[in-house]
C-alpha cells in the first residue's frame, strides 16, 4: 500500500469502521510511513474535539431581527409605506397571514405536481436516467487508475473517460459496460487505456494481459477497436478474446486474438485478415500467423462446447470462469448424449437464476456413478458454483470436498481445493482452515498449475496474523521456486521488510534490498529498497555508509516520498559526526 492509498483509508481508521484487512494494511503501512502516521494522530485528535465542541446557539434579538427582515421582504417597500401607517400588532398579523397563505400555496402545487408525476409514470413507465458509458459492472480485488496508484472503487455511477488506464493486479479483474449492448472485462495482470470513449467511436489500447469483449452489433459509423503494441481488432459485431505479452529476453511482443461469435478484422504489419467466428491468430512483431481452430471437435461437439461457453460466461464472477474452457472441453467429450444434456439444461437454469432447478439437474450427475468421472466432478463443481451465488459457502465447499474425496483424477482435485481455498480466505475469512489447505495445496501439489499464487497468498495471511517469520519463510520458498515470475520484486521487497522492521534483522535485509536496486531499478519497489537500506545501515551503526546512501536517494529522488526524512537524517548524522 502506498501513501496515496493509505491517504484515502486515514479517516475511516482513525474512527474505526475499516474491516480488519484493511485495517491492518493500512497499520502496516503507518509503521514505516512517519508523514502517515502524523495525518493519522491529527484525525485522532480532531474527533474527540469534535464531540466536546458546543453547538452555537443564536440570541433571542438574532431571531427578531431575522423575522423583521423577512416581513420587510414580504411587504416590499409600497407595503411598507401603507403598513407604516397601521400598528405594529396589525402589521405583524397581516405578515402572518401572507406567510400562511404562502405556505398553502406551496402545498397546494405539491400535490399538484407529485399527482401530475404519478400519472405520468404509471403511462410511461419508469423515469430512466441516462447511464453514462463506459460505466463500471463488477470489480473483483484490486484494479488501479491511471498512473497515481489511486484504487478503482465498485461504484458503478463512476465515469470512466477518455485517456483513462486500468491496471488489473494477481488477483483482480473489472467488468466494464462500454454501451447499452457490450462489454468487456479485463482479465488480471492487465494495462489498458481507454482511448475513445465516445457514442461512435470506443477504442482502447490493451499495453499488456488480456481481455474478453461482447460486442453488440454496430451501427453505421460506430467503431469498436482493441489495439495492441503491434496489433489491431476492429470489431462489428462479435465476441472474441485478446491477449498481448512481452518476451522479456527478446523484448518481442505477441498478440493473440481468439473469435468466439462473429468476425474481427485484425491488423499487424500492415497486413489485414478477417477471423471468423471459431478460429485464432497471432501475430509476432509484425508477422501475422497463420488462422487454425480454436476447438477441433465436430460440429455437433462444437455447437454444444459454444452453448456451454455463452451460458456461463454471464456468470460474472471472475473466479467462477477461469475454467469456461476446460468446461467446454468436458462437455464436447462427455460420454454420452444424456450427460450433455442434463449438463445443459442445469447450465441454462444458472443462467436464468433458477438455483434450485440446476442444483436439482446437476444432482442427477453426480449421484450416479454411471456417468463419467470428468461429468460428475463438473455437476459438483457447478453445484458448488450454484451455492455461493446463493452465498451458502459451506454447502458450497462440501461440494467440493466430495470431488476431493472421490477417486477423481488428480487435475480435477487440484482445482476443487484452490476453488475451496478460495471460498475459505475471500468469502468465509476462515484464514485457520484457509492455511491448512494452503499447506495441504502445496504438499500434494508442489508444481501445481496455482503454486505460486497459493504460496503469494499464504505468505500475506501469515503476516497479517502477524506470524512474520512463517511469512519469510514462504517468501523465501518463492525466490527459491519461482525465480523468473513477474511478481520476484514483490517477494524480495516484503521479505526485505519482514526482516528490517518486523523481525529486526537487518543483515539479512541488506542484500534483499540491494538486490532489488541491481535487478529492479525501474520498479515501483527501487526508491523504497534504496530508503530502507539506508536505514538498515543506519541502524547497524554504518553511519558513513548511511549517509552515501541517503546522498544517493536525495541525488535520484529529490522530489521522492522520502526525501524529507533522508534529508533531515543525513543532516543530523553529520552534525553529531560521522562513525563507521
Amino acid at each position: 500500500m502506498n501513501c496515496t492509498q493509505a491517504h484515502k483509508l486515514l479517516h475511516d481508521h482513525a474512527r474505526g469502521t475499516l474491516d480488519k484487512t484493511t485495517s491492518a494494511c493500512v497499520e502496516s503501512h503507518i509503521q514505516q510511513c512517519p508523514d502517515c502516521a502524523e495525518k493519522l494522530q491529527d484525525f485522532k485528535s480532531i474527533f474527540p474535539a469534535l464531540k466536546t465542541m458546543p453547538v452555537p446557539v443564536n440570541s433571542p434579538e438574532y431571531w427578531n431581527q431575522m423575522h423583521s427582515d423577512i416581513l420587510a421582504r414580504i411587504k416590499g417597500p409600497q407595503n411598507q409605506q401603507i403598513s407604516a401607517k397601521k400598528s405594529p400588532a396589525f402589521s405583524l398579523f397581516a405578515a402572518k397571514q401572507k406567510v400562511h397563505w404562502a405556505v398553502a400555496a406551496l402545498l397546494v402545487l405539491s400535490v399538484i405536481s407529485l399527482s401530475l408525476l404519478i400519472t405520468l409514470t404509471n403511462r410511461s413507465g419508469p423515469i430512466i436516467t441516462e447511464t453514462v458509458f463506459p460505466r463500471v459492472i463488477q470489480l473483483h480485488g484490486n484494479v488501479f487508475t491511471d498512473n497515481s496508484n489511486n484504487l478503482l472503487r465498485s461504484d458503478k455511477q463512476l465515469q470512466l473517460v477518455s485517456g483513462t488506464t486500468l491496471r488489473t493486479s494477481e488477483q483482480s479483474s473489472v467488468l466494464l459496460q462500454t454501451d447499452s449492448n457490450s462489454t468487456i472485462e479485463i482479465i488480471r495482470n492487465s494495462d489498458i487505456v481507454l482511448l475513445d470513449c465516445t457514442e461512435k467511436k470506443q477504442s482502447f489500447k490493451l499495453n499488456e494481459g488480456e481481455l474478453v469483449a461482447d460486442v453488440g452489433k454496430r451501427m453505421p459509423g460506430q467503431v469498436f477497436k482493441i489495439e495492441t503494441p503491434n496489433a489491431r481488432c476492429l470489431v462489428v459485431g462479435t465476441r472474441f478474446r485478446v491477449s498481448t505479452q512481452s518476451d522479456p529476453l527478446s523484448l518481442k511482443t505477441t498478440t493473440i486474438l481468439s473469435v468466439y461469435e462473429g468476425r474481427v478484422q485484425f491488423d499487424a504489419g500492415g497486413k489485414t485478415v478477417s477471423v471468423d467466428a471459431g478460429y485464432s491468430i497471432s501475430a509476432l512483431e509484425d508477422s501475422i500467423g497463420v488462422q487454425s481452430r480454436i476447438h477441433p471437435v465436430s460440429s455437433s461437439k462444437k455447437e454444444t462446447a459454444a452453448t456451454f461457453k455463452r451460458a456461463e460466461s454471464k456468470r460474472l464472477t471472475k473466479k467462477q470462469k477461469r475454467t469456461i474452457d476446460s468446461g467446454c472441453e468436458k462437455i464436447a467429450d462427455a460420454e454420452t448424449n444424456s450427460e450433455k444434456q442434463l449438463l445443459l439444461k442445469a447450465l441454462s437454469y444458472i443462467d436464468s437464476g433458477k438455483i434450485n432447478q440446476a442444483l436439482h439437474e446437476l444432482e442427477k450427475i453426480y449421484q450416479n456413478e454411471s456417468h463419467s468421472a470428468e461429468a460428475r466432478a463438473t455437476a459438483l463443481r457447478k453445484a458448488s458454483l450454484c451455492y455461493s451465488i446463493t452465498r451458502q459457502f459451506e454447502k458450497s465447499i462440501q461440494m467440493l470436498e466430495r470431488i476431493l474425496s472421490s477417486p477423481f483424477p488428480g487435475s480435477l482435485k487440484e482445482s476443487a481445493l484452490y476453488e475451496l481455498i478460495s471460498i475459505q480466505n475471500t468469502r468465509l475469512h476462515d484464514y485457520e482452515s484457509a492455511i491448512r489447505n494452503m499447506k495441504r495445496y502445496l504438499d500434494t501439489y508442489p508444481s501445481g498449475i496455482w503454486s505460486e499464487e497459493v504460496h503469494f497468498s499464504l505468505a500475506e495471511l501469515f503476516y497479517l496474523r502477524k506470524e512474520y517469520q512463517a511469512a519469510a519463510e514462504v517468501y523465501d520458498s518463492v525466490l527459491r521456486k519461482f525465480h523468473q515470475s513477474s511478481r520476484t520484486k514483490y517477494a524480495l521487497y516484503s521479505l526485505a521488510r519482514i526482516h528490517s522492521r518486523d523481525l529486526q534483522d537487518c543483515a539479512k535485509s541488506l542484500p534483499l534490498f540491494s538486490r532489488i536496486q541491481s535487478d529492479f531499478p525501474e520498479s515501483d519497489f527501487a526508491e523504497d529498497a534504496l530508503f530502507w537500506k539506508a536505514d538498515c545501515l543506519y541502524r547497524m551503526g554504518r553511519i558513513t555508509q548511511a549517509i552515501a546512501e541517503y546522498a544517493t536517494y536525495l541525488k535520484r529522488y529529490p522530489q521522492g516520498k522520502w526525501a524529507a526524512e533522508a534529508s533531515l537524517r543525513s543532516n543530523r548524522t553529520e552534525t553529531a559526526g560521522a562513525q563507521r
